[in-house]
């Protein structure tokens, strides 16, 4: 069968898709090989270059598209957040940082900041008495509840 010439719009389309293609790449890149350390950053460079670059290299997209567009993202955003936890965990117990598989990192780093103590000077005893903690996300409140009540016991 013969292969027609795309058209202007379609060129431009499949040239857009393959630049996305290669950003994409660059992003499972820079998470997998740790080059990404916190969320912050993937979400600065998603905002600040590839959200850009879509929106300047398609001139308008359609619902269908742009619904799919989102879900990847998201989808791809809790893989990213895999990925900075895995790292940080490994990086943690390179440090001689003692951390159990089944202890989330905000646990830990909860845990760790409630028990540190100041030994020497005027002021003994503990070195916090609070921690403000964020939480972007009603569930994160429960889970910051949780983890104050193992602490307190």
């Amino acid at each position: 069968e013969e292969e027609r010439e795309l058209t202007t719009e379609e060129r431009e389309t499949l040239d857009g898709c393959k630049l996305l293609q290669s950003m994409i790449h660059d992003l499972d890149t820079n998470s997998s090989t740790g080059q990404i350390r916190s969320f912050a950053a993937y979400e600065e460079d998603l905002y600040t270059k590839i959200v850009p670059l879509i929106h300047d290299t398609f001139e308008e997209l359609d619902d269908e598209s742009a619904d799919l567009l989102q879900k990847f993202f998201q989808a791809h955003g809790n893989a990213v957040r895999h990925s900075i936890a895995k790292t940080t965990r490994q990086l943690l117990r390179v440090g001689n940082y003692d951390i159990d598989d089944d202890v989330s990192l905000q646990e830990y780093a909860l845990q760790y900041l409630w028990e540190q103590e100041c030994s020497d000077g005027p002021a003994k005893g503990p070195l916090i008495d609070k921690v403000v903690v964020g939480c972007p996300q009603a569930e994160h409140v429960i889970e910051a509840v949780k983890i104050a009540d193992k602490v307190d016991k």
